[in-house]
């Protein structure tokens, strides 16, 4: 079983084997658990077995205590934070094996262990370092926002729901229905998360349709058929003085790819749209990107807030 220290001052062993990974022996310190971490406080206290254990322990080894239920390497991350190991942080969370999809997971710890607030700040390092808004993986996102939300990190939380608005191509549920540990706020996340992405959707389709009604004054249909473009619906342009096929104002873009995808494919074709209809939609796209959807309103039951109406 490998063995981690994160003191230089050792008094208690955490040992950590689930049956389901490796195992591991975590040499930590007694007094920065416990001043760290409420249940810590109590469960290595004079009430409690495991803090019996510690105050009569009359060898010069660290007292070994089991956790089975907990995953070692998620508790391993906990307590190097609280330790404050910052440079071994920095070493897990870049290295490529590292996966963001025990995100989750590692915030569901910290709930268990009532240490939510230290594992926010430390999560604002591990995104620091890794640029969350280009990231590819759904799941990955889902894991980040979810995680942020239960250890109260509102700019991850936003950082992250934005990203996962304009990458997933998927429904949102389906990754409620994928996770081990699946709670009530889920569903609102998902709802929030499906309400902005359709109407970021609903936004670029009615931008368009909106201003494709103002041509349709200067429409006029080539009924010649002779003509090598008749049949072909036309637009004069006053400013260059030429005319335009309509059809060249619809953008080439799938409705059901992700918003990324829209966005990729308004930027390649408002290069070419001498109406400016495209640019529009482009421009009103670009700024809902970014937005995200609010944390407050998860804890609403998914209801709006006077604030988000503002918006």
């Amino acid at each position: 079983m490998a063995e981690v220290h994160v003191t230089n001052i050792p008094d208690v062993c955490l040992v950590l084997s689930t049956g389901r990974s490796e195992g591991l022996r975590i040499f930590a310190n007694v007094a920065v658990l416990r001043n760290a971490s409420p249940v810590f406080h109590t469960l290595l206290g004079p009430h409690f077995l495991e803090g019996h254990l510690i105050a009569n322990n009359s060898v010069p080894t660290a007292q070994e205590l089991e956790f089975p239920d907990d995953n070692p390497q998620g508790m391993l991350l906990i307590l190097q934070i609280l330790h404050q190991r910052f440079g071994d942080i920095q070493q897990a969370v870049v290295a490529p094996e590292f996966q963001f999809s025990r995100m989750r997971a590692i915030a569901v710890l910290a709930d268990k262990y009532d240490v939510r607030q230290a594992i926010s700040v430390a999560f604002s390092l591990i995104i620091s370092m890794n640029n969350i808004s280009n990231m590819e993986n759904a799941g990955e996102l889902w894991s980040i926002l979810t995680a942020s939300y239960i250890v109260g990190n509102r700019d991850v939380f936003k950082v992250a729901s934005a990203a996962l608005i304009m990458q997933c191509d998927v429904a949102y549920s389906s990754f409620v229905a994928e996770s081990e540990t699946p709670r009530e706020f889920d569903m609102w996340i998902c709802m929030l998360l499906e309400e902005t992405r359709a109407r970021l959707r609903a936004e670029v389709s009615s931008t368009i349709a909106h201003n494709l009604s103002i041509l349709i004054d200067k429409i006029e249909l080539v009924q010649d058929h002779g003509h090598q473009e008749a049949g072909h619906l036309f637009y004069y342009d006053d400013e260059d003085e030429k005319r335009h096929r309509v059809e060249d104002l619809m953008p080439q873009m799938a409705y059901r790819a992700s918003l990324e995808k829209t966005q990729h494919d308004l930027n390649r074709e408002r290069r070419n749209d001498p109406s400016g209809i495209i640019q529009i939609a482009y421009d009103r796209l670009n700024n809902g990107a970014g937005k995200g959807i609010c944390f407050d309103c998860v804890g609403n039951h998914g209801q709006h807030q006077d604030h988000c109406m503002e918006d």
